[in-house]
């Protein structure tokens, strides 16, 4: 739900689409942003690929 909620207050409410396309391709930028760019305080500040990356090294050892 947190992150629906912040797909809606962070991309689609304040963007205007034009189209089902645009749309889209904005919820495609939002998704690359969330994951790869935007720190998560439930991640301790982290972005999620990092958080990803620094657990499967854990797991692969």
């Amino acid at each position: 739900e947190r992150y629906f909620r912040s797909l809606k207050y962070e991309c689609i409410f304040l963007n205007e689409f034009e189209d089902p396309r645009a749309l889209r391709k904005g919820i495609a930028r939002y998704v690359q942003f969330y994951n790869q760019e935007r720190p998560h305080q439930s991640l301790n500040g982290d972005k999620p690929c990092q958080f990803y990356a620094q657990n499967v090294e854990k797991i692969a050892s």
